[in-house]
């Protein structure tokens, strides 16, 4: 039998279709994972695109996180120490980024929002919050921030729309708009974008050298396109078994869904060897 701590050290989970069921909630069986692996030396980071407020909250309602945790925030553009609670890496958009993102969503007629004290917010005066409350149960603000700061900045922005809708806003990203933001998609009705090079993956590079563990010794897991920088980073990128059929092909490994305690799995399969 291997050893645990030599062939790995550390697992990267991303959090929604992943660790969370469909409920949102956190099974029994993975926090006694955690725990158990944790005992063995493990080390674990969520990678999610959810702000770092909104993980922060989630993380502290969960006995088993380990208080030497990582999160990786808003797909990469933050990243957070647990035992101190200390920021050890931030990349923003700046506020001419964002006018850019502006810009673009006013041609396509289609807006783009912050987060800010979790609420959307976008310039964008006619707007029905009707429509985007059907995807996002965040408040909708039009008004409260100056667009124009120059101190103004945005881990990230997020288009909020049908899967159709986001279908079509992609097709119509220029090739320079592509090759100066990172544009993703977190979920279904999600299309973020980040400064170009910020992505769950380029974090989890970051954290591998500041912990100095290789990248061969990490296990990384998700579900959707905005992991597979992250996938593609580990030394075994494991897709769940409810991701998309392109995430399941680029993994190196296919575990159950997340409503089957296929996050759990992952753990026990190939750190506990149970």
């Amino acid at each position: 039998m291997r050893s645990v701590k030599k062939q790995w050290e550390m697992v990267i989970f991303d959090l929604d279709g992943t660790v969370l069921r469909s409920d949102k909630t956190i099974s029994l069986r993975f926090q006694t994972a955690v725990t158990l692996a944790v005992n063995e030396g493990i080390k674990f980071a969520f990678a999610t695109g959810r702000t770092l407020e909104n993980v922060i909250n989630l993380v502290n309602t969960i006995p088993a996180i380990p208080a030497d945790a990582y999160i990786i925030a808003c797909n990469g553009a933050l990243i957070w120490q647990r035992h101190d609670n200390k920021i050890i890496r931030s990349v923003f958009l700046e506020q001419k980024d964002i006018t850019v993102i502006n810009d673009f969503a006013t041609q396509i007629n289609t807006p783009c929002f912050i987060i800010d004290n979790q609420a959307l917010s976008t310039p964008f005066k006619e707007i029905s919050a009707i429509n985007i409350n059907r995807y996002s149960a965040l408040t909708v603000k039009t008004s409260g921030i100056d667009w124009n700061n120059p101190k103004l900045t945005a881990p990230k922005m997020m288009f909020i729309a049908s899967d159709n809708e986001i279908d079509d806003i992609q097709r119509k990203i220029s090739v320079s708009l592509s090759e100066s933001y990172h544009f993703v998609r977190s979920e279904p009705s999600y299309l973020e974008v980040m400064k170009k090079g910020v992505h769950k993956g380029a974090a989890s590079h970051y954290l591998s050298e500041y912990l100095n563990i290789p990248p061969s010794r990490i296990i990384a897991v998700g579900d959707e396109y905005n992991d597979i920088e992250m996938l593609e980073f580990a030394g075994l990128g494991v897709a769940m078994g409810n991701a998309r059929l392109e995430i399941q092909n680029s993994a190196d490994w296919v575990t159950l869904t997340n409503d089957n305690e296929g996050a759990a799995y992952v753990i026990e399969h190939w750190i506990l060897q149970k």
